[in-house]
């Protein structure tokens, strides 16, 4: 069963680990994309809220996240998942 609910703090190492994984055979990677998702979360477009992780067999399985941001003077949303 997967179950959905929001990033805590006590889950950013391992959601960093998820993101290394996920990366590590990409064709179009430069190997920093955990770092990535470091300063997201430090970026006043970050929503805490919307900032989610997915629980597979009691493991944080993947990350979905929405970042809040402008486009040409309009708002947008960005849906990344890892």
């Amino acid at each position: 069963m997967l179950t959905i609910r929001t990033e805590q703090p006590s889950d950013y190492e391992k959601v960093h680990q998820v993101i290394i994984e996920a990366f590590k055979n990409a064709e179009h990677s430069d190997g920093t994309e955990q770092e990535l998702f470091k300063k997201l979360r430090q970026s006043p477009s970050f929503i805490p809220e919307l900032s989610l992780v997915a629980i597979k067999d009691n493991e944080i399985d993947n990350e979905p996240c929405l970042l809040n941001g402008t486009v040409k003077y309009d708002d947008a949303f960005g849906l990344e998942e890892v």
